[in-house]
């Protein structure tokens, strides 16, 4: 003859029980969330540092170019043209990767 104890729930101890079940795996989901976003931030300090020094360069090129502009001499004129629609095309690459980068997160 054996002698087995069997413990059963009330159903309020049955209740607990599947909540802290439920618990359980709401913490764990949580703490995948909360590494994701930091996950995220990090690429998202890495990418505005990228973008600002891009972006930094090519508004300093064209500081400097709008500074010529009223000393140009009009053989120069199609050379710095040139170097506006070169620094203007940097600039939608760069906007374009910054919104590429957005649109790949939702």
């Amino acid at each position: 003859m054996t002698t087995d104890v069997v413990c059963r729930l009330s159903p309020e101890g049955e209740e607990l029980a599947a909540k802290r079940e439920e618990l359980a795996r709401l913490e764990t989901e949580l703490a995948d969330r909360e590494l994701a976003l930091a996950s995220l931030k990090a690429e998202l300090a890495a990418f505005e540092g990228l973008y600002l020094r891009r972006v930094g360069i090519l508004y300093a090129e064209l500081d400097e170019w709008t500074a010529r502009l009223p000393n140009a001499y009009e053989n120069d004129i199609p050379l710095i043209a040139l170097d506006i629609f070169k620094i203007l095309d940097e600039r939608r690459f760069v906007e374009r990767s910054f919104k590429k980068f957005f649109q790949s997160r939702l």
